[in-house]
């Protein structure tokens, strides 16, 4: 869990350090080598920290899901849905029948989309604005694309490619809780 913050702090900071150094490039120019060294990774670094600390608390979980009777939750974590022009922020889920994305509602509009599992034709990797490797692209039926911005992107598509078969059972429990009261061993 640390690596990832980790990743994108050095990852956002390196990107914006890089943009802002054609800011401070003057300095440079000027001969003001350290001023312009310092400004850069000074920046850089400070955008790193804001946006692993935004990542952090994304982590926040939300409300718990209504779901249907015999549907479970396979997959659910923070994304962007890139819908038009707005990215809206919320919590994706993906359950053994239906993709949901609900909106938190924190400056911007709050709402949910639904779409079927038996709709989902395709998922692959994406890149937001082209070069941030973080996107989700998700084909439907109807030949629409679904853009999402994830963490973990590369479990999604794992959990979207999961057979029919394999959708039908609940997924087995990631910890072992004791049923006789004792800790695990």
């Amino acid at each position: 869990m640390l690596w990832r913050y980790t990743k994108t702090l050095l990852l956002s900071g390196a990107l914006f350090g890089g943009g802002m150094s054609l800011v401070y490039l003057p300095l440079l120019l000027l001969g003001d080598a350290r001023l312009f060294w310092t400004l850069t990774l000074g920046s850089g670094l400070a955008f790193g920290i804001c946006m692993a600390l935004i990542t952090l608390g994304l982590q926040r979980r939300p409300p718990p899901l209504q779901i249907n009777a015999g549907e479970h939750v396979l997959h659910d974590g923070p994304a962007n849905f890139m819908h038009g022009k707005l990215a809206l922020g919320g919590w994706l889920y993906l359950t053994n029948q239906r993709l949901i994305f609900r909106a938190h509602g924190s400056m911007q509009p709050a709402g949910v989309w639904i779409w079927l599992r038996a709709d989902l034709v395709a998922a692959r990797t994406a890149r937001t604005l082209g070069m941030v490797p973080n996107g989700l692209l998700i084909t439907t039926m109807v030949q629409r694309e679904l853009r999402f911005v994830v963490a973990e992107r590369r479990r999604w598509i794992a959990a979207l490619a999961l057979p029919p078969e394999a959708l039908a059972q609940p997924p087995a429990p990631t910890r072992s809780t004791p049923t006789d009261g004792q800790p695990p061993r």
